[in-house]
C-alpha cells in the first residue's frame, strides 16, 4: 500500500509503502514509476528491498505527479505492483535569479548596496551579508521585507570606509524561512594613498568585484584649493590600480588634496546593466616646504631677503633677523615681507646675520630654521 506526502519547503514528494509479503523467491528490490500531467507512466528509481521510501526531488509548481511501486523478485518474472496515488505539486516558486548590481560608497562610513531580484519567487525577506574576507564566512547585516519591485536596496552605515573594502551578497529567504538562493559578490573599492616629496601624490586601490559585465576602466576625481574636479582628472583601463597625480600646478595651494576612484562598468552584463561604484574619499597633506636664500643685495637684483614657502599656513609665520651680538634688529608675521636690509631706517652694515623663521604645514606640523645670510652690497 503506497502513501504519498508533499513537501512544500523543498519542492520535493515523500512516498512510502509497506514491505510485500511472502513472495516466492523473497523481494529483491522496489521499482518506483512517475506520471507527470497525465504522460505514460515512466521508470523513475530502484531501492533495494530493504527500503520502503523515496523522495523524489525537483518537481514542478503545480503539475500533477502519481506513482506506483512494484515489488521485483529473486526472480524477475515475479512482481507485484501498489496502488497508484497522486499529488499536485503546490510548491514554492524559487527565485531564477539573485544579481547585486553594486556595492559602492556613497558618504563617509555609509555603502550603499542595490540588487535585482525575482519578483515571482516565493520570498518572505532578504537579508543582505557583508564580510571582510568570504573564506571565513558571511555575516548578515541587515533584512528588507519582499516587495513587489524588482530592484532592493540596503544602506550599511556600520562600516569603516577609509579602513576596509568590503564583501556583500544578498540572500533570499523563502516563506519557510530557508535560505533560497545566493547572489553574486559585490566587493567595494578601497582607495588609499601617500604625498611625495616631489610634488607628486600616489594613490593605489583595489579591484571592484564583481559586475556580470566586469570592470571596463577606473575615472579619477581630484579635490584641489576647495574644489572638486567635475570631470576626472584622468582615466586607467581595469588593469591598472595606482596612479601617480603631479601637483605642481597647486604649489600656491593649501597642499590638501582628495581623490575618489569610480569603477565603470563594461558592456556585456547578463541582464542589460551598466552599473558604476565609487571608492571612499581619501585625502592626502603635502609636507609643507620653506627655500630660504644665504644671501641678498639691498641695492641689487635680490633686495630683499624672503623665505619662500609651499603649504604652510599663513598666519602661523614668523621671522627674525638678529645681529652678531644677538641683538633682533628685524621681525614680522607676514609670510609676504622680507627684510629690506635696514636697522633703525638706516642701511644695515654689510655681513652675516642670523635668521630664525617659523611657520606651521597645512599637515599641523611646525617648521622651525635656524641659520645665516649674508647681507652683500
Amino acid at each position: 500500500y503506497l502513501e504519498d506526502s508533499l513537501n512544500k519547503c523543498d519542492a520535493s514528494i515523500d512516498l512510502w509503502w509497506n514491505s510485500y509479503e511472502n513472495m516466492q523467491g523473497g523481494v529483491a528490490s522496489y521499482n518506483i514509476f512517475m506520471s507527470e500531467n497525465g504522460g505514460a507512466f515512466k521508470f523513475l528509481s530502484n531501492v533495494p528491498s530493504f527500503e520502503t521510501s523515496y523522495r523524489h526531488f525537483g518537481i514542478k509548481k503545480d503539475s500533477v505527479y502519481c506513482y506506483f511501486v512494484q515489488a521485483v523478485g529473486n526472480f524477475p518474472t515475479e512482481t507485484s505492483s501498489s496502488n497508484k496515488v497522486c499529488t499536485t505539486a503546490d510548491v514554492l516558486i524559487f527565485p531564477l535569479f539573485t544579481y547585486l548590481k553594486t556595492a559602492t560608497v556613497q558618504a563617509h562610513n555609509e555603502i550603499y548596496v542595490e540588487a535585482y531580484v525575482d519578483t515571482l519567487a516565493d520570498v518572505l525577506y532578504y537579508k543582505l551579508q557583508r564580510s571582510l574576507n568570504p573564506a571565513y564566512g558571511f555575516g548578515t547585516v541587515q533584512t528588507q521585507p519582499f516587495g513587489a519591485q524588482e530592484t532592493i536596496s540596503f544602506v550599511d552605515k556600520n562600516v569603516s570606509t577609509n579602513e576596509s573594502s568590503y564583501y556583500y551578497r544578498v540572500v533570499p529567504v523563502s516563506t519557510c524561512n530557508k535560505d533560497m538562493d545566493t547572489s553574486n559578490i559585490g566587493r567595494t573599492i578601497l582607495l588609499q594613498g601617500t604625498s611625495n616629496e616631489n610634488l607628486t601624490n600616489t594613490i593605489y586601490w583595489n579591484a571592484y568585484e564583481d559586475w556580470s559585465g566586469k570592470v571596463l576602466k577606473y575615472n579619477i576625481y581630484r579635490y584641489a584649493n576647495g574644489t572638486w574636479s567635475t570631470a576626472p582628472i584622468a582615466t586607467v583601463p581595469s588593469t591598472t590600480l595606482k596612479f601617480v597625480d603631479d601637483i605642481q600646478q597647486f604649489y600656491q595651494g593649501d597642499g590638501y588634496f582628495c581623490y575618489i576612484i569610480e569603477g565603470i562598468e563594461a558592456s556585456g552584463n547578463i541582464y542589460g546593466f551598466s552599473e558604476e561604484s565609487k571608492s571612499n574619499e581619501m585625502c592626502v597633506i603635502q609636507e609643507p616646504v620653506l627655500w630660504i636664500p644665504n644671501a641678498f643685495t639691498p641695492d641689487g637684483k635680490n633686495p630683499t631677503f624672503h623665505p619662500y614657502s609651499l603649504f604652510t599656513l599663513a598666519d602661523s609665520y614668523y621671522m627674525g633677523i638678529f645681529n652678531r651680538w644677538g641683538q633682533l634688529i628685524y621681525e614680522t608675521h607676514d609670510i609676504n615681507s622680507g627684510w629690506d636690509g635696514t636697522y633703525q631706517n638706516q642701511p644695515a652694515t654689510q655681513g652675516i646675520y642670523a635668521y630664525v623663521i617659523r611657520v606651521k604645514g597645512t599637515n599641523g606640523r611646525e617648521i622651525e630654521k635656524r641659520g645665516t645670510v649674508t647681507l652683500l652690497k
